[in-house]
């Protein structure tokens, strides 16, 4: 195993100095099994210092130390920092939608007023309407009455006894 290089600055106690950058020179020239017993008995050691765990990861969320906290997290856990890219980018697309539709939201005309009233009161959250042919014809506030006059349709009771057979 490597050795750290000490100094003994006092007789009793015995303090030894050791920088982080020569203990970090030491470490890395460790065969991977030596370090994985370092990096137990550090472990062992912090079981007496358990809150200490958390100011390691409130100094790691600093932002000089993001560097150090992103590569720990990526050599050590490749899949959970992949999962974390994954969310923050569906994060960013998931705020960029919501300003557009707020920005939509503006542009709207009363009767598109309505429908999103409506579809917000009964938490729709997808909608899908075949328009047929020529439906680019129609603006906004029309598309917006149709789906209101068929909201409307739905909710009107209609005796199917007094109607006429087709069939």
């Amino acid at each position: 195993m490597s050795k750290i290089e000490v100094r003994i600055t006092a007789n009793a106690p015995i303090f030894i100095e050791a920088d982080a950058d020569a203990f970090g020179n030491v470490f890395s020239r460790m065969f991977d099994d030596e370090q994985v017993h370092v990096l137990r008995a550090m472990v062992d050691h912090m079981q007496i210092h358990p809150t200490q765990w958390d100011y390691i990861a409130i100094a790691l969320e600093k932002e000089e130390n993001h560097d150090v906290r992103d590569k720990l997290r990526y050599v050590l856990f490749p899949d959970s920092a992949a999962k974390d890219v994954e969310i923050a980018k569906l994060r960013r697309i998931a705020t960029d939608r919501r300003y557009m539709l707020d920005a939509y939201r503006a542009m709207l005309g009363p009767t598109a007023l309505q429908v999103v009233q409506a579809w917000e009161e009964k938490g729709v959250t997808r909608q899908h309407t075949d328009w047929g042919p020529e439906a680019n014809k129609l603006t906004g506030e029309e598309r917006a009455a149709v789906l209101l006059s068929m909201e409307a349709a739905v909710a009107v009771e209609v005796d199917l006894e007094s109607q006429e057979e087709d069939f």
